[in-house]
């Protein structure tokens, strides 16, 4: 079901960007990656949800983890960049603009395909 969600919040991301509306855009693409990352967290490593703990911040960590295991087309540190993305959308005054959330995009989709794959395997 995860999978299901993070295509629709694909979709949903793609669709605020041709209505302009940034924000909404920018959550959607972090939750896009974010969803498919716990699906391989709950298929892969067996993860289950630790109330205590944020669920962003063990993902975060899962993916640390394997950061430091094997060769990745993308960094933590990206990762982290599109939690901040959406943390702004979510919570600051300020208003995102188009660039700063297109620049993200390609390595958003980077994540999102190199996990859908290691679900597969």
């Amino acid at each position: 079901m995860l999978d299901v969600k993070a295509e629709e919040n694909w979709r949903a991301y793609q669709n605020c960007m041709s209505e302009r509306c940034y924000n909404a855009a920018a959550s959607r693409l972090y939750y896009s990656v974010f969803q498919v990352i716990f699906l391989w967290a709950q298929k892969k490593k067996n993860y289950k949800d630790n109330p205590v703990k944020s669920i962003h911040a063990e993902m975060i960590g899962l993916v640390n983890k394997i950061v430091d295991q094997q060769e990745m087309p993308f960094t933590l540190n990206d990762l982290r960049e599109l939690r901040e993305l959406r943390r702004v959308a979510d919570y600051e005054r300020d208003m995102l603009n188009r660039d700063e959330i297109v620049r993200h995009e390609p390595l958003a989709n980077i994540m999102r395909m190199w996990f859908l794959k290691e679900i597969q395997r």
